[in-house]
């Protein structure tokens, strides 16, 4: 009893050990053969039931068995090959689950395509033979089938990074599904195109009509080829309404069918166009630069109102322009907020798992600074996920001078920036590439920056501003704590990298090395003491507010308030006193012209 089960155990575990895995890439290559052979079975089987073609005879016969053997090995296959489930999602191993799934699926089909009906029968009705062939169409629609494509490239780009691969599925998908409609519709048009001759060459309708389409055109004059051609250009000017008038339907039967073909095609070009205008809106939502051209280009005219209706310098818009191109295309969440309706009805572990997965490259890359080893688990990474702001430097660009304000932290993530300072009219400088980050140490201690940042090559960057980078990690002092700790650290590191940077300058420049006293003199000097003197010019206005006591300077006001209404008085009574005197001086004057009257009356007498 005990040597039965092991038998059994020792017979599954070698059925087991048989089972192919759904991301086996020699398998996933062997389905893109089938896939194309499947389409070749189906355009042939077509051709060969309307234009009575016979393949042994034209000598194929041998391609033909190719094709049988290889649709037989890939029945085998099916009955070891990992499955999804539909409704679960998960891979399903267990043999007689997928021999079960199989039976019941695909099994039939693939059996009836392959099974060579004409050997056994022997019969000498070749058509009605082939028309067993025609099974494998449905089996066709795997070749149209995107879940089957999208499994067939998550193999083939299993090795490449995770936002690569992000991109190339996307891409790809979208791709495809432009040339899958264009396939639906020539496989439709080279369908019709065959059963339309089959109906016409074999008068199917019984119609006494005694033109048809296949005597009107003579096409039993013409090659098999050009019948083909001449069909299909039939076909898909009726499916396409268009009709030009050169080939038409001769008998009543005919052109009932040609009605049914053109209802067919005002159907089947809606979904083919619905569509088509699908695919491309939605790859400029997921991969394209959104188009916002439109809105930018109305918020700049606006800006023209200010500037008396005169237009923006070309360059000026030419950079904007360039800036926000770029800005879109690289927002990674440019079709995401945090209020977005999808991303509120998820679980809080769900959205964090969504947003790690979308910025896991980030995050890795500049776990130095984002510590995402020590606290993945935390809600931060998610909400500064939604700050990161591409950006841009040309090769030559200045991002910082010295004692400049630094109001964002840059993380970089291709080309190379060149970090220097003076000495003695030349630039000393150093070089950092991709993963390198700057501008935290500032921010956390409120310095200015003390170096010349300047992009070497083109720079393509992410940039965390300064106002929401502190709101954020304020709100976990644990991750701050360690940040401030580790920038400090880094930041006396980069000071001995600089120093070490001018040792060597100074050494090309003179042929020997300064003692480390004087090199760390030097570098004071140059870069140190220059920073803190900026900083003090600029402080000094503040500074010398702190010194004045607030008491005094409401007193000082008060009193300026009140000589101002003295003064206003004093105005105010000295107009008054110069119009009481003007009017003074006019009861004198008239008093004089009155005494002078008065003495020249005398004189006259």
């Amino acid at each position: 009893m005990m040597d039965h089960h092991e038998d059994e155990d020792a017979n599954r575990s070698l059925i087991q050990r048989l089972i192919i895995s759904i991301n086996n890439p020699y398998k996933s290559i062997f389905d893109i053969m089938i896939l194309v052979l499947i389409g070749y079975s189906c355009i042939t089987t077509a051709y060969y039931i309307s234009f009575d073609y016979d393949p042994e005879a034209a000598g194929h016969i041998f391609f033909e068995n190719f094709v049988e053997i290889s649709f037989a090995i890939d029945i085998i296959l099916r009955f070891f090959h990992e499955y999804k489930d539909n409704e679960t999602f998960e891979v399903v191993s267990d043999f007689k689950k997928i021999v079960k799934n199989y039976l019941t699926t695909w099994f039939i089909f693939d059996f009836i395509a392959v099974f060579p009906f004409n050997q056994i029968l022997n019969s000498n009705d070749a058509t009605f033979l082939r028309l067993f062939r025609a099974v494998r169409l449905p089996k066709f629609l795997r070749l149209l089938d995107v879940s089957k494509f999208d499994q067939i490239l998550e193999v083939l780009l299993e090795n490449t990074s995770r936002q690569e691969k992000m991109n190339y599925l996307y891409a790809s998908k979208y791709i495809y599904k432009v040339i899958r409609l264009i396939i639906i519709a020539i496989t439709l048009t080279y369908f019709l195109g065959c059963f339309w001759y089959y109906i016409t060459a074999n008068n199917v309708f019984n119609d006494d009509a005694k033109v048809s389409f296949f005597k009107a055109y003579n096409l039993d004059k013409y090659p098999k080829i050009r019948r083909l051609i001449m069909c299909c250009y039939f076909a898909l000017t009726t499916l396409a309404t268009v009709g030009y008038g050169d080939l038409t339907p001769q008998s009543n039967a005919e052109k009932i069918f040609g009605i049914l073909i053109m209802i067919l095609g005002v159907a089947f070009f809606s979904y083919i166009m619905g569509n088509f205008n699908d695919v491309l809106i939605n790859y400029d939502k997921k991969l394209g630069v959104v188009d916002k051209g439109s809105d930018l280009q109305a918020w700049m005219t606006s800006l023209s109102k200010f500037t008396s209706n005169k237009p923006l310098p070309k360059e000026l818009v030419k950079q904007i322009d360039e800036h926000f191109k770029f800005f879109w295309k690289h927002d990674r969440l440019s079709s995401l907020t945090p209020d977005d309706k999808y991303l509120k009805i998820m679980p809080k572990s769900l959205r964090f798992q969504l947003i790690k997965y979308l910025f896991e490259d980030i995050f890795q890359l500049f776990r130095g600074f984002l510590l995402i080893k020590e606290f993945g688990d935390s809600s931060f990474y998610y909400q500064i996920a939604f700050e990161f702001l591409p950006r841009k430097f040309e090769a030559g660009e200045s991002i910082l001078s010295p004692g400049e304000d630094i109001q964002e932290i840059y993380f970089i993530l291709e080309g190379e920036l060149k970090i220097g300072f003076m000495y003695e009219g030349e630039l000393v400088t150093r070089f950092f590439g991709r993963g390198y980050y700057f501008g935290d140490y500032h921010i956390f201690s409120d310095n200015k920056a003390e170096y010349i940042y300047q992009a070497n090559s083109y720079l393509k960057t992410l940039a965390l501003p300064k106002y929401k980078f502190l709101k954020i990690v304020e709100q976990y002092p644990e991750i701050k704590s360690k940040m401030v700790s580790n920038s400090f650290k880094y930041s006396k590191e980069m000071t001995k990298a600089m120093i070490n940077t001018l040792k060597a300058h100074l050494k090309k420049k003179t042929g020997h090395d300064l003692p480390q006293e004087e090199l760390q003199k030097l570098f004071q000097e140059n870069v140190q003491d220059k920073q803190k003197n900026q900083q003090a010019d600029q402080g000094r206005g503040r500074d010398m507010n702190k010194n004045v006591d607030p008491k005094k300077l409401e007193n000082i006001s008060q009193r300026l308030r009140n000589t101002d209404d003295g003064l206003n008085v004093l105005l105010s009574q000295i107009a008054e006193y110069k119009q009481n005197v003007g009017k003074e001086l006019e009861d004198i004057a008239q008093r004089l012209e009155n005494i002078k009257m008065k003495l020249i009356d005398k004189k006259e007498k």
